[in-house]
């Protein structure tokens, strides 16, 4: 519950959108029976415990947890949605309180699938701290097909855990990157259709509640091209109540050019995905010997630098 204090000017329906809750259960709670007379100074009990919002064009279940300071997660712990997650306009949700008083942290994880022997006590053991489980990876081909994995077992266990599933897609080809994939993409409309639907049948299928598209070593000189092809995904994604977010090589800087950093446009990225991972394991990876993959160090460095 919060207390509001009444302010000239005010009344039941704008201290109601102000917390998205209804202006009627503001009256009902507060045993006010004449709603329409408020009185400044007056304090008001609002029962932000559980709030109603009213679905608006352009929502997402990231944007309306944004807004409300909880979680996907736990707003689908009090509206139990069927994948994939569609919101029609007008739908009422019931959102929980925030999560934490000055924000929500969340927290992403990658695993790459082996079955279930090996997956699930993984992600069993770092269910507690993680927000997100990305599973790594599907390669998306150059006719937009999609390499399967065995991802069963680590999608069954994160979604035991209250983990949210996120489906990786790369342009991973022969042991690395490759540019020509990505370009195949970024260059055709058409294969963009048919990359979404192939996407889209597989996260509707198994279960996965949002998508990472982490494609590398794009060509430099198509960082525009991938900022159009992010923003005509994430409204599909959208469309079909799917989050989806972008994988980003660490940089300190704008830098326009290199194989590894060049496309990758961290502020069109901001404004059009609804969140992005920022790579900072480069420095080691799994076909790597091992090392530190995330020097604390450097990246105290470069954060104050």
């Amino acid at each position: 519950m919060d207390i509001y204090v009444v302010k000239p000017g005010d009344s039941l329906w704008s201290i109601g959108q102000k917390y998205g809750v209804d202006a009627e259960e503001i009256a009902t709670v507060n045993k006010w029976k004449t709603p329409n007379r408020l009185i400044v100074g007056q304090a008001l009990v609002i029962p932000t415990a559980v709030r109603r919002y009213v679905v608006k064009p352009g929502d997402s279940l990231y944007t309306i947890a944004h807004r409300f300071g909880t979680t996907v997660e736990a707003i689908l712990t009090l509206n139990p949605l069927p994948a994939p997650y569609v919101l029609t306009i007008g739908q009422v949700l019931l959102i929980p309180a925030a999560t934490k008083q000055f924000g929500v942290v969340e927290t992403n994880g990658y695993i790459e699938p082996h079955g279930a022997d090996r997956d699930i006590p993984i992600v069993r053991s770092v269910g507690p701290d993680l927000t997100y489980l990305s599973v790594f990876s599907y390669h998306v081909q150059p006719d937009a097909s999609l390499v399967p994995i065995n991802d069963e077992p680590a999608i069954k266990e994160a979604t035991a855990n209250k983990i949210a599933p996120m489906m990786v897609i790369t342009n991973f080809e022969g042991g690395n990157f490759n540019p020509d994939t990505a370009s195949a993409i970024l260059t055709s409309k058409e294969l963009q259709d048919k990359l979404f639907t192939n996407v889209l049948a597989i996260a509707q299928e198994k279960g996965y509640r949002a998508v990472n598209v982490d494609f590398e070593r794009i060509y430099p000189q198509q960082r525009q091209l991938y900022n159009a092809f992010l923003t005509r995904m994430t409204q599909v994604m959208h469309d079909h109540g799917l989050l989806i977010s972008t994988a980003l090589a660490p940089k300190s800087f704008d830098i326009k050019t290199g194989a590894w950093h060049g496309a990758h446009d961290y502020a069109a990225h901001g404004r059009i995905v609804d969140f992005v991972v920022i790579m900072t394991y480069e420095w080691g990876w799994s076909g790597g010997p091992h090392c530190i993959i995330s020097i604390l160090d450097f990246l105290e460095n470069k954060k104050s630098g």
